[in-house]
C-alpha cells in the first residue's frame, strides 16, 4: 500500500493529511532523494499516538524502548517507500 492510500483509508487529522499530502507531491518532483523540512505536526502526531498505544498495552514496555522501536520502524518503511522512486498515483 502507498502512503497517500494509507492517509486517505484513515482518521487522520485534516493538518496531518495535508503535510503528508505535501510531502509526497514535494517527493514526486524531485524524483531524487531531496531534502524538505518535517512539518512538525507530523513528529507531534506520531508521538501523539505512540502514547496512545502505549497506555493501551495490556504490559506496556518502557515508553523509551517502544518509541525508539516504532520510530526505527517508521523510518524504514518511510525510506524503503521513498526509494521506490515510483510516480505517485
Amino acid at each position: 500500500m502507498d502512503l497517500p492510500s494509507l492517509v486517505a483509508g484513515s482518521t487522520v487529522p485534516g493538518d496531518v493529511r495535508a503535510a503528508v499530502d505535501e510531502l509526497v507531491r514535494h517527493k514526486s518532483a524531485t524524483r531524487e532523494m531531496g531534502a524538505i523540512a518535517v512539518p512538525q505536526v507530523l513528529p507531534d502526531f506520531v508521538e501523539a499516538e505512540l502514547r496512545l498505544a502505549e497506555t493501551a498495552l495490556a504490559e506496556p514496555r518502557p515508553a523509551r524502548e517502544g518509541r525508539e522501536t516504532a520510530w526505527s520502524l517508521a523510518d524504514g518503511a518511510f525510506r524503503r517507500l521513498v526509494d521506490r522512486r515510483e510516480p505517485v498515483g
